[in-house]
């Protein structure tokens, strides 16, 4: 292409053209990279039911950019964690989890919670005789940009009251 062609061409066109684009241009991951859901619904053999739906919530994110490139970033969707637990057809748990539950905010108040999200649900029976085999749900925290994490452990007491405890 000549000169008096290339004039006629925008700041993009010519960059295409010599395949420089992707250096100018911002390169993002989204994490995960489309809505996500995850339905784990476990039945213990002592009565307890266990529903939780965890999904991801594309107006809240944790975004880090590259230290590498800095025209790099990577965006982290976070979750929520709807928690349903019952014993014998009575619901004793019915809680929405997220980031920004009270109770979070509240217990880990030390933490830069905009640096986190939430990344991972799970179920234990808890064994121990005080606890009579009655199901706790864990929830991990991670901070990509310090790849540091927090666990945190729900258990249910009854009547919608729980204990919440970080590890």
């Amino acid at each position: 292409m000549s000169g008096k062609e290339r004039i006629h061409l925008s700041n993009t066109e010519v960059l295409k053209e010599h395949k420089l684009l992707d250096s100018f241009a911002e390169q993002v991951e989204y994490i995960p990279e489309y809505y996500t859901e995850v339905i784990n619904d476990t039945i213990f053999s002592n009565g307890y039911d266990v529903k939780i739906k965890m999904y991801s919530d594309s107006l809240r994110t944790v975004t880090v950019k590259s230290k590498e490139n800095r025209s790099q970033s990577t965006i982290y969707r976070d979750f929520n964690a709807d928690i349903l637990i019952n014993k014998q057809d009575n619901e004793i748990l019915n809680v929405i989890f997220n980031k920004y539950h009270p109770k979070i905010i509240e217990l880990l108040s030390r933490l830069r919670m905009d640096a986190y999200y939430m990344k991972n649900v799970w179920i234990e029976e808890k064994l121990e005789q005080k606890y009579k085999g009655a199901p706790a749900v864990y929830l991990k925290f991670y901070a990509p940009s310090q790849n540091s994490f927090t666990v945190i452990e729900i258990f249910p007491i009854g009547d919608n009251e729980y204990s919440i405890t970080e590890l």
